[in-house]
């Protein structure tokens, strides 16, 4: 148990705090929302990314979603189109800020050049688990069992 002005010091410290915190941000945030009535592909969202472009990228159950602050546009698994994502099911998002957003889709790792929107299926696996891109190697990883793997710029 605590001395007791050791007690009354951390509350005086976290009060103090608190106060300061409730003072300094003197903003109110509000927030606002997209539902499916707005175009959302689907009420459960995986992921968000925000491109470089300022375009949000929203990672859903059923479809990959674009919203430029106004509208929403959705990309869904096209039958006998290779251009297209490879399953409707995105978990994850991730880009390079240079024209390249990676998709862990349900079964794969998908990449999606911005300038000629066309996906391109990196990996079909079932096994992967998630996906990070680190700027500083210009490289994406996925973690994949108990491994994981990387693509540099080269082999794009």
């Amino acid at each position: 148990m605590l001395p007791k002005t050791l007690l009354y010091r951390v509350l005086v410290i976290i009060s103090a705090l608190t106060l300061f915190c409730m003072t300094a941000s003197g903003q109110q945030m509000s927030f606002s929302s997209l539902t499916t009535a707005d175009g959302l592909s689907h009420i459960t969202v995986n992921d968000i990314y925000i491109d470089e472009y300022g375009m949000v990228w929203i990672a859903t159950e059923d479809g990959l979603n674009r919203y430029n602050g106004y509208s929403i546009d959705t990309f869904y698994s096209e039958r006998n189109n290779s251009s297209s994502l490879p399953n409707s099911r995105v978990r994850r998002i991730t880009g390079d800020g240079k024209g390249h957003i990676w998709l862990l889709c349900q079964q794969s790792v998908v990449e999606l050049d911005l300038y000629s929107m066309k996906f391109k299926t990196l990996l079909s696996s079932g096994a992967v688990n998630d996906i990070f891109y680190h700027k500083e190697n210009d490289c994406l990883y996925a973690g994949i069992n108990r491994k994981v793997r990387s693509w540099d710029p080269v082999s794009r």
